[in-house]
């Protein structure tokens, strides 16, 4: 999937993204700061197609070149390198010498990648959502996942789940599992089997029926067995964000020994339709979707959900969604059930739906840190899971 994006100049970008990466990231921000005071070295990320010309594609490309060894004196203030030393001037002058050094190699991730951050944490409310919406129903699912990348979440039913009482207020300050409380009984074994999640409330029921089907649609889909492949997931993943990292190399793992995922490539309003129609009819569809909405204008978020709507007059169909600021009209129905969001980090909202004939029934079911660090699932009573209007 490409975001869509106004023509910004690329300074503008950075300026923007500095704050953006503030709250986890201060060598990021410290970066993006500078980029937006270097209008010649931020020049290089015209390089990159409009859609994806974005802070965090330049990022991922010298991301990419320190995570493999090219950029050893840079290396020394990336955490997910080994690296130890806070932000400061060197760290910039560092980030620019690495441009300069390696700038064919930069250019080439910009022309032909794109920012595919593929978030495992994320299947924590997914698969609160899931449970939800089945209500201890055991008809199988076929889940059909919209901007997939390589497929990652669609193994959520084999993730372990550690859930964490956290305090309503001290949500925005977890940065990494270490921040959460510790368990004194907490389970042994391997990252992949103990994702830690601080759960603002009571913890949410996370039995599923079983996944009888997982398919992800994606314009440019990844392959777990590509070395390459997953050596740019690696680098879209944030210098001090190395719990996410032991995560993703988890699941990475994970998803090798399993080949079941079936991705699907193309544009997804081409392809949603004629993928749905080719599953079973004993089977609930249920199409997923996080962090893509930013990816689509406004016209192609309206024709994604007027294709949700027609799909659910050829059977039941179920949405389970994740998105920030794009899930119109969930963000007023959220607003008017669970009030504000964290100061901090508002998070994604956690949407459902229901499509079935001429009916639809939508629930705003709670909020999420973007990377699953927090959960507060608050869902409403199925009894009153009506329909919203002007969707």
């Amino acid at each position: 999937m490409h975001p869509t994006q106004d023509d910004t100049p690329v300074t503008g970008r950075f300026a923007t993204f500095a704050t953006e990466a503030a709250p986890t990231s201060p060598r990021y921000e410290a970066i993006a700061e500078a980029m937006a005071r270097e209008p010649d070295a931020a020049a290089i990320l015209a390089h990159a197609p409009l859609p994806q010309r974005r802070a965090t594609l330049l990022f991922a490309a010298v991301h990419d070149l320190v995570l493999r060894g090219r950029a050893p004196r840079l290396a020394a203030w990336y955490p997910t390198a080994g690296g130890a030393v806070e932000p400061d001037d060197g760290l910039v002058a560092a980030f620019l010498d690495v441009l300069a050094d390696h700038r064919d190699a930069i250019v080439a991730r910009l022309e032909h990648r794109a920012t595919q951050t593929n978030e495992p944490g994320r299947t924590v409310a997914m698969r609160a959502g899931l449970a939800w919406l089945a209500a201890g129903g055991d008809r199988p699912l076929a889940l059909v996942e919209v901007g997939t990348s390589a497929g990652l979440l669609l193994h959520l039913d084999r993730y372990r789940h550690e859930l964490v009482p956290v305090d309503p207020e001290a949500r925005c300050e977890l940065r990494s599992d270490d921040d959460l409380p510790a368990v004194a009984d907490a389970a042994e074994g391997s990252a992949v089997q103990r994702w830690r999640t601080g759960v603002v409330g009571q913890a949410p029921p996370m039995v599923l029926p079983p996944v009888a089907r997982r398919i992800g649609i994606d314009a440019a889909p990844l392959d777990v067995a590509d070395a390459d492949d997953r050596a740019w997931l690696r680098a879209c993943v944030w210098p001090e964000h190395t719990d996410r990292l032991a995560r993703l190399d988890a699941a990475l793992a994970l998803a090798t020994e399993h080949d079941d995922v079936e991705l699907v490539t193309g544009d997804l309003q081409h392809r949603l339709a004629p993928t749905v129609a080719a599953i079973a009819p004993e089977m609930q569809v249920v199409v997923l979707h996080s962090a893509t909405l930013a990816y689509l204008s406004p016209p192609q978020r309206a024709a994604f959900e007027s294709t949700l709507e027609q799909l659910g007059r050829d059977r039941p169909v179920w949405r389970l969604g994740l998105e920030g600021h794009f899930l119109t009209p969930f963000d007023r129905l959220a607003r008017e059930r669970l009030g504000p969001p964290p100061n901090d980090e508002p998070g994604f909202l956690i949407a459902a739906s229901r499509f079935d004939g001429d009916r639809r029934d939508d629930a705003v079911l709670g909020r999420l840190q973007s990377h699953g660090r927090w959960l507060a699932f608050d869902p409403p009573s199925r009894a009153t899971f009506g329909p919203v209007d002007d969707v």
